[in-house]
């Protein structure tokens, strides 16, 4: 009765939470985490890694960011195309496909080690403590769950890493008013 009366005052205008949505919290998230990590969750890290290690933001200006935010939106975008994606969580596909986006970003493993290993060892994750320790405190603190409970949907999204990208910058060209415009 009384969600009928919550439904009744909202209009019935309500949203199940999908990729694209779990894409935004999370990103954000990220963001937020990753202009944090120096002074609030590295404490327990080799200073040399502390020095080393800059991690990225999906919402950066810079090219080397775009290309990571380009990467995970294709990525989300071919599993959202998958029908076996439906026997997942979608915030822990989105919260997988980060953490190897990360890994390869910071360069703990290649491409072909996600798609030759990560798919057929279920334990390789766990080869890469300074990524796991990074990473777990993101999903700790930020989503409320543990790395280890992504093991399934990391084997899963890694099997999208095989897929080649278009990455070069959206062509623009000049529109009937002369603005630039994508094509």
């Amino acid at each position: 009765m009384f969600e009928k009366r919550v439904l009744g005052i909202l209009k019935w205008r309500i949203n199940y939470p999908t990729l694209a949505f779990w894409s935004n919290m999370i990103t954000d998230k990220w963001d937020t985490y990753s202009s944090q990590f120096r002074t609030m969750y590295s404490f327990d890290m080799p200073d040399q890694f502390k020095r080393n290690v800059i991690l990225p933001k999906f919402r950066a200006r810079s090219d080397e960011e775009y290309f990571l935010f380009r990467n995970f939106y294709q990525i989300i975008d071919l599993i959202s195309l998958d029908y076996q994606s439906l026997q997942y969580s979608e915030k822990f596909i989105v919260a997988s496909v980060i953490y190897i986006l990360l890994g390869l970003y910071l360069r703990c493993f290649t491409i072909s080690t996600v798609v030759n290993e990560f798919t057929r060892n279920p334990h390789t994750c766990s080869n890469f403590y300074e990524l796991n320790t990074i990473y777990n405190r993101f999903t700790t603190n930020y989503l409320q769950i543990e790395l280890n409970v992504l093991h399934h949907h990391v084997i899963y999204t890694s099997f999208f890493f095989s897929m080649r990208f278009e990455y070069n910058r959206p062509i623009l060209s000049p529109d009937a008013e002369g603005q630039r415009r994508t094509v």
